[in-house]
């Protein structure tokens, strides 16, 4: 396996880890995981282009993939605590 194969499984690796810790509602693993694809993207940035191969291309369609489900778990997940904050600011106008 190429080191540039490998950067990129290992940031898929990680964006998977993302999602499961998005999903899971777990703030250290997301830590963790984002952490940890932070200096993998570092990495990978280090690397020199190259001209893709199908597994290059495949690997990129789906860290792509992930990155953009990622994206929208943080966007439902961010509307749903919005919806939350209102509901509890209400809540308390309304008792006050």
């Amino acid at each position: 396996m190429s080191d540039l194969v490998a950067a990129l499984t290992r940031i898929v690796e990680l964006t998977r880890a993302e999602l499961a810790a998005l999903t899971a509602r777990d703030a250290a693993a997301l830590t963790e995981a984002s952490t940890a694809k932070a200096a993998a993207l570092a990495d990978l940035a280090g690397h020199k282009a190259t001209a893709a191969s199908p597994e290059l291309t495949a690997l990129i369609a789906e860290a792509r993939a992930l990155t953009d489900a990622v994206a929208l778990r943080v966007r439902l997940l961010s509307a749903h605590e919005a919806r939350r904050r209102a509901a509890l600011a209400g809540g308390l106008r309304r008792t006050a």
